[in-house]
């Protein structure tokens, strides 16, 4: 996904690019918000394991998704500012 994002901002104007950036801060906001409802609800989920692995999965999605908009943020950075 990352290299169709890198291959569209090369072939997009400054202001497109600054578009996404919006957009990728936008995403992780979402999935932080979405993380932390996931982190309140499980309180009545007796199976421990199930929460647990549930939690560990989570926490990688979110690093991925961290992960993929700092690169989208920094590669817009690098094509706005002069």
């Amino acid at each position: 996904m990352y290299n169709n994002v890198v291959f569209y901002l090369n072939k997009t104007g400054c202001q497109w690019s600054f578009g996404l950036g919006v957009v990728a801060h936008s995403l992780l906001s979402g999935a932080h918000d979405a993380w932390m409802n996931m982190l309140i609800n499980p309180g009545g989920i007796k199976d421990e394991t199930f929460v647990a692995v549930k939690k560990g999965g989570g926490e990688d999605i979110i690093a991925d998704v961290e992960k993929i908009t700092k690169n989208i943020v920094e590669h817009v950075m690098a094509e706005i500012i002069i």
